[in-house]
């Protein structure tokens, strides 16, 4: 009678366990203001509030309206209304991290073909499919083939996030009305929230030549904002009157700026983008890959030149085909034009990070916390690999 009885007790232990769907991936709040609670249930005490953009690790799915969620040491629910989830991505396809520095990208899945470009540990691609040995990887709109052992399919982790403060120091959050279910979201406030600085922000600037003279700004720093503007807009309305400011190697300030130290100080500093890196191959991780035909204000640009394995130059887009960047070669933060021959021969790529889409909100955005000075290092000698 005992043993029948543990077999049913462990048989209903199975069943409830397959009711709840297992995720463990990384979700995106998308509400204006979201319940942080302590059970799936509008009736449950609120733990916390997150705004739009906090990345939450999604654990499972009790049920088809609520998330159970992991932010920092606290586990609760949000409504799975207001949070995104990845595309669902298996073993052949999805997300793909190359894990080799100058790995072959190649026009097929054998070693004798042909070679498309070099890839590094900074790169992204998108896993098509899985061909032997090999992985078909669309990498940047070049599709080719990259040798299996140098390719990683994940959903990578976003940097585990401290809880918010609620929108009224003092007092419990409650926003009204409750943004679990059943509501259109305001706009976000702004795109951030309270930044925790990189934990190594060093880097090697390499001086970057710049042949083209400063062209002149398309927009007027100066001016009002127009209705509708974006995020990424407004973050270049601002980085405009930065111009001329000097360039200075680990600088990430108004003293002076390398060219990831402009982009950080930008992104992270002046717009609370809390999990923006310090050095350029980082701020590569920071976004979703671009075309170069569809490139927006306020999207990030790279460079890398014959010379390195790695990324060595960033900059903001800002449109018109022209970006903004603390030049070492100037001596100053200057408009260059990205159809110049040294900036079309050694562009890289570009990234949009998220948030930046969005509407423009003029709510200050909180001031981050400082960060360690950077301690240059070396770049990474590229190895030869299949």
């Amino acid at each position: 009678m005992k043993k029948k009885t543990i077999v049913l007790l462990l048989t209903i232990s199975i069943l409830v366990a397959l009711a709840v769907t297992a995720f463990a991936a990384t979700g995106v709040v998308t509400a204006s203001w979201i319940n942080f609670r302590e059970t799936p249930s509008t009736d449950s005490s609120v733990i916390n509030v997150y705004k739009r953009g906090t990345h939450v690790e999604v654990l499972a799915q009790p049920n088809t309206n609520w998330y159970q969620v992991k932010i920092g040491d606290k586990i609760g629910y949000m409504h799975t209304k207001y949070v995104d989830l990845p595309p669902e991505l298996n073993f052949t396809s999805g997300k793909a991290n190359i894990t080799g520095n100058g790995v072959r990208l190649r026009t097929g899945p054998s070693l004798s073909a042909g070679v498309i470009t070099y890839l590094y540990t900074t790169d992204t691609v998108k896993a098509l499919e899985k061909s032997g040995d090999w992985y078909k990887v669309d990498y940047n709109g070049r599709v080719g083939y990259v040798f299996g052992k140098y390719v990683k399919v994940t959903v990578e982790p976003l940097p585990a996030l401290a809880p918010q403060p609620s929108p009224d120091p003092g007092q419990t959050p409650a926003p009204s009305p409750s943004p679990d279910a059943g509501q259109t979201p305001a706009p976000s406030p702004d795109p951030g929230q309270t930044p925790t600085p990189s934990p190594d922000p060093g880097q090697t600037p390499t001086p970057s030549p710049d042949p083209g003279q400063t062209p002149t700004p398309s927009p007027d720093p100066g001016q009002t904002p127009a209705a509708g503007i974006t995020v990424g807009e407004k973050i270049v309305e601002d980085a405009l009157t930065y111009l001329n400011y000097p360039y200075k190697y680990a600088g990430s300030d108004e003293n002076g700026f390398d060219c990831s130290g402009f982009t950080y100080f930008m992104f992270y500093k002046k717009y609370g983008f809390d999990t923006f890196n310090r050095t350029a191959s980082q701020q590569w991780h920071n976004g979703s890959p671009v075309n170069k035909a569809d490139l927006k204000k306020g999207d990030l640009v790279f460079f890398c030149s014959n010379y390195s394995s790695s990324i060595e130059h960033v900059g903001i887009y800002v449109g018109n085909d022209q970006f903004i960047h603390s030049s070492s070669a100037k001596g100053s933060v200057i408009l260059s034009n990205m159809t110049d021959w040294y900036y079309t021969t050694y562009y890289y790529g570009a990234v949009r990070v998220p948030g930046t889409e969005l509407p423009y909100d003029p709510t200050p955005a909180p001031s981050p916390s400082p960060e360690p000075s950077p301690s240059p290092v070396p770049s990474p000698e590229p190895s030869t690999t299949p």
